[in-house]
């Protein structure tokens, strides 16, 4: 995309998302790019509904699982960055290593431990 990068102050899943991620955004778009250079970008949408977790009634757009050294440590930040905890399954089932959470925009994603 042309143009000068810069960060977002208008979108707030794009400004949480570059926070979580330490990755600049251009206006209204996100690209987060893994190890391989893969990108995966992120869009703003007008009239944006959140999901509903774990309920379809508005179904998620999309679920990302982020491989952690630190659960705990990683839990804290996610927090402090505006996420919501939904469900602690490594403590709802033994054989769980991961939790559940909600980006500032409703978006589920989990930490899951390695």
């Amino acid at each position: 995309m042309a143009g000068p990068r810069e960060r977002i102050t208008s979108h707030p899943e794009a400004r949480w998302r570059c926070r979580r991620t330490s990755t600049a955004a251009v206006r209204d778009w996100v690209e987060l790019r893994g190890f391989d250079g893969t990108p995966l970008a992120f869009q703003r949408v007008e009239g944006y509904r959140p999901p509903q977790w774990p309920g379809q009634e508005s179904p998620q757009q999309v679920h990302l699982d982020f491989d952690v050294d630190d659960i705990e440590a990683d839990e804290r930040r996610v927090l402090e960055l505006g996420a919501t905890l939904l469900e602690r399954a490594d403590q709802v089932r033994q054989e769980a290593n991961w939790r559940v959470y909600a980006d500032p925009a409703g978006h589920p994603f989990c930490l899951c431990a390695h």
